[in-house]
């Protein structure tokens, strides 16, 4: 159970009569690419820009084996805007370049925010350049498997479930799923229509589209307003709106079906309490979605708010609501305002972040929680303990991300610090909480990281931390099941990189909990 703010001061291993607990040695880093540095797979000279090109919008991806897929610009002779971006994966010392822009050949224009899968398969978009390319034909999509990459769609081209068979161009997406299927998104050429698609590359089939009836309405929908997700099993949702409604389907093997929709009588809630409108769901191999929703009750004034829900198909139900007791807390800590997403692993597990009112928070303060979606779990709040320093101890003040989930229930998020010595320079972290309690601190601004060979830089800022969290069922997760993160960092010498944090597994000191430890890393692999 969480702690009014203050209170706790962190969570301390206290060994048993005959037994010790499991103790955590400190991460380990990996520079995956590093500005001023040679692009790898590129000529000699062509080296990682300088100084915020290398990740500015963007984001890395990671995968189960610890790959990471990420676009990066490039400086050096005879370089400029059309031939100085790139994608590359792999791991440290072992980048493949997947694409390059490159004037006068094949890609013009690269996606700066590619995807990937557990088991390394990618997506990204691409404009192109060339003969007989022009601006009715030079958008495409692709896939791509270790040093692989596969066409899944290109603008005026052909597309299954179509009269006539073209499109207009990609429009959403790619994602890709768990398993190696891939979703997208694309414009009808002549009608204007929207559609999605989902399949792998040369084996594509039509989910949906918007001169069609969609289930449970017996009417038009307007217009496709989502990317879809995918997942393992390869059902498919997606978000769509007519005029008045907006609702969320999901295709599956057996049809297409309604699992939610606005201005409906909202479980959890008394009655007469109808939702307003929702955010687009995240969705889990499990076939668990979550959303965060806003609700008013009819008949009585001011009685309006949001929620998160969460659930499979038929069986969505609230997980937390403002105004109301927080999850797990103290009695009289009502959640607060609900500014953000809840995300989920692939499991169904739900992580999200809020405000605590009462109970001994005052209102700004925030909490954290993850676990099963029916009872999470407060697991962090504003005014917990988060690290001793040679000036005092240092709490959370605010978690400054949407936390992301990997499948063992370990929690990666972005924090901003409070107290002695604490001021703008060094007042952001980034942290690990492991599923069996234990917090890990990955990097913090104003400490120094060895960038290789004993290269010690001062660390300015983080990357695009508040860009949202994570949806494995998208390809898009920086934090992997074998417990490895990925990162950007910029450094006060001007410089940026990308780096890779492997959590290590607990330190077994008695025989008593070897087989504990066994199954914790069982659990990763």
């Amino acid at each position: 159970m969480g702690a009014p703010r203050g209170t706790a001061r962190g969570l301390i291993a206290i060994p048993l009569l005959f037994s010790f607990a499991p103790a955590l040695a400190a991460p380990s880093y990996s520079t995956i690419a590093l500005s001023g540095r040679q692009a790898d797979e590129t000529p000699t000279g062509t080296i990682f820009a300088v100084p915020k090109n290398l990740f500015d919008g963007c984001r890395p991806r990671i995968d189960d084996a610890g790959n990471v897929i990420f676009a990066a610009t490039l400086a050096g002779n005879g370089l400029d805007s059309t031939n100085n971006r790139g994608i590359w994966t792999g791991g440290a010392n072992s980048l493949h370049l997947l694409a390059r822009t490159e004037d006068g050949t094949v890609y013009y224009g690269l996606d700066c925010n590619p995807r990937i899968n557990g088991n390394g398969y990618a997506a990204f978009s691409a404009s192109l350049t060339g003969p007989s390319i022009t601006s009715v034909n030079d958008l495409a999509i692709w896939s791509a498997y270790g040093t692989n990459v596969y066409l899944l769609a290109r603008e005026n081209s052909p597309l299954p479930g179509l009269d006539p068979p073209d499109v207009h161009g990609p429009v959403s997406g790619p994602v890709v799923s768990s398993s190696g299927e891939f979703a997208f998104g694309a414009q009808v050429t002549f009608s204007l229509d929207n559609g999605l698609w989902k399949g792998t590359p040369g084996y594509l089939e039509l989910i949906a589209r918007t001169d069609a009836t969609f289930v449970g309405y017996n009417q038009l929908a307007y217009r496709v307003i989502s990317s879809p997700a995918i997942n393992s099993a390869s059902d498919a949702i997606y978000t769509a709106s007519y005029p008045s409604y907006t609702g969320t389907w999901k295709q599956s093997a057996t049809g297409t079906e309604l699992l939610w929709r606005d201005h409906i009588q909202l479980p959890g809630m008394p009655a007469g309490t109808f939702s307003d409108g929702y955010t687009i769901p995240s969705f889990s191999d499990a076939g668990v979605i979550a959303f965060m929703g806003t609700f008013h009750q009819e008949g009585v004034l001011f009685d309006s708010g949001a929620g998160i829900w969460a659930g499979p198909g038929g069986s969505i139900q609230l997980v937390a609501r403002e105004g109301a007791q927080a999850p797990d807390a103290p009695a009289g800590a009502n959640l607060g305002k609900i500014y953000y997403v809840p995300v989920l692993n692939k499991a169904g597990d739900i992580a999200f972040r809020g405000l605590l009112d009462g109970g001994g928070f005052s209102g700004a303060d925030m909490g954290l929680w993850a676990g099963p979606y029916a009872k999470p779990k407060l697991l962090l709040t504003s005014g917990n303990f988060a690290l001793s320093t040679s000036r005092g101890d240092l709490d959370f003040k605010y978690f400054i991300s949407d936390p992301t989930l990997n499948s063992a229930g370990d929690v990666a998020f972005y924090a901003m610090l409070e107290g002695p010595g604490v001021n703008t320079a060094n007042d952001h972290s980034l942290w690990v909480r492991t599923h069996d309690g234990n917090l890990m601190l990955i990097a913090r601004v104003g400490d120094r990281l060895d960038v290789g060979g004993g290269d010690l830089r001062t660390i300015k800022d983080f990357g695009d931390y508040d860009i949202g969290g994570t949806d494995p069922t998208l390809g898009d997760s920086y934090f992997n099941n074998a417990g490895q993160l990925v990162f950007e960092l910029s450094f006060t010498d001007g410089s940026t990189g990308i780096f890779l944090a492997t959590i290590p597994e607990p330190i077994c000191l008695s025989p008593l909990i070897l087989l504990a430890c066994y199954l914790r890393r069982s659990r990763r692999s």
